[in-house]
Formats: structure tokens, sequence, C-alpha cells
């Protein structure tokens, strides 16, 4: 088997080029606020009154403090979508990646990254019936370990850097209160015309509850499960693995 088929999982997932690229640069005027959504009281834990970078910061801290939280929900790139269900503790992540019916598993624990593709993945990534179905075969339902450093890997396995995810550089504007699920959230928005929102919780701690593309069909991503104990995020036993260097021969 070649690797030409493996260089599509570069491009997977790209979630910070997708929300928080282009940013505006330089100095974000005042938003107008609708009266309507302002509150009556401050927020609790003073979110609204930093400014956007100092709001991200604190996001970032909340995240790091809760030390697990679930990233889940999908992105929109040049028409395809990719959907995401993803537990999180610091650089660990486990979970599902899909896109155009093609399902893959992955796994980062420490310095080590495996994946698990679906069939559907193995025949749209080689072409080939026959290639897909002999992958399988010989893969068995275990883990494929492959390099994190690996170009053909790593935009599928940092999907959930949240340096990148949540990066407040750039023109971003603070908007107004308003809710996402039971939660009061403060808006943060883009400046230019991709307008992605960043919403943050203003009551406990100042956690990121989602990440709103430009428009509804663009993508969203929510935060939830902060503080998990996600027991499965472990490294596999041995005899469910096999290495990509292996399966190559």
């Amino acid at each position: 088997m070649n690797t030409t088929g493996w260089r599509c999982v570069a491009g997977v997932v790209a979630v910070a080029a997708l929300f928080l690229g282009g940013c505006a640069s330089g100095a974000a005027s005042a938003p107008v606020v609708p009266a309507s959504a302002t509150p009556s009281t401050p927020a609790d834990n003073g979110v609204a009154a930093l400014e956007p970078a100092a709001i991200f910061d604190r996001a970032k801290a909340a995240l790091t403090e809760a030390k697990t939280f679930r990233l889940k929900g999908f992105v929109t790139a040049d028409g395809t979508v990719t959907g995401m269900d993803l537990e999180v503790r610091g650089s660990d992540v486990r979970g599902i990646l899909t896109r155009n019916k093609t399902k893959v598993e992955m796994l980062t624990v420490g310095k080590n990254a495996y994946i698990r593709p679906d069939y559907a993945f193995w025949k749209a990534s080689l072409g080939d019936a026959s290639l897909a179905k002999a992958s399988v075969a010989k893969v068995k339902g275990r883990w494929i370990q492959v390099s994190p450093t690996d170009k053909n890997f790593a935009g599928m396995l940092g999907v959930a850097d949240v340096n990148k995810l949540l990066d407040g550089s750039g023109g971003w504007i603070k908007q107004y209160v308003t809710k996402v699920g039971a939660n009061r959230a403060l808006m943060v928005s883009q400046v230019d015309s991709r307008h992605s929102t960043l919403y943050v919780a203003v009551d406990g701690p100042a956690y990121p509850l989602r990440l709103q593309g430009p428009t509804e069909a663009a993508g969203s991503l929510t935060f939830s499960d902060f503080g998990a104990a996600f027991a499965d995020l472990k490294a596999p036993p041995a005899s469910t693995v096999i290495n990509f260097n292996e399966l190559l021969g």
C-alpha cells in the first residue's frame, strides 16, 4: 500500500482557519448593544468588563483549570462538512471525526497517536474497494499507531488545540449577554466579514460554551462536560495496536 491516499487526512479539519482565520487588525469600534439584551446586573465572574483578548485568556485558563472537556459540532470547508465529537484532556484527545459518510476514530495520549478508520474512509482514501477491503482485513479492528508530527496526520490530530481554537488576536469586539442553553454567555465577535462568535460563560468559571462560524452552515462547536473523568481516554493495550509502517508493509 502506498501513502498517497493518506494525504487527504491532513485536510480533514482546520478549525482555527475556518473560525478564526483572516481576523481584522487594529482597534475595534464599540458595538451597538440591544437594550433588551443588556444584563441588569454585572456578570458574576467579571468577564463582561474585560477586553476581548483578556476574555479569551480567561476562557483558556478556565479550560486548563477544568482539565477536561468535550468538543462537539461540525465545520464546513469547500462545501464539505466535518463532524466531531471529542474528549479532551490537555493534549490528550479521543473521539470521532466524520466526513462525507466516512468515520475515523482518533486517539492521542502523551507522545503517541492512533487512528481507527472505517471501511468507507479506506475506500474514499485509497479509491479502490479491493484495497479498502484488504486494509480492513489487515487492521482487524486495531488502532493504527501514527506519528503525531507526520504532516499527513497533524491536521486531524491537532483539531482540539485550545490555543488555536481560542485565539483572541485580531479584531474582536464584545457584544452582549445572551443564553447558550441554560447558561448566560457573553458574545465576542469578529469585526470583519467572517464574523465568527465566541460565547463565554459569565456565571461561575469563564468557560467557552460555543464557537459559532460566520453562518449557521459554516459550523458550530460546543464545549461541555468540563472536568469529566473520561476513563476511556488512555493508551490502548499493545495487542490492539498495529504500527502504520507495518500496515504499509
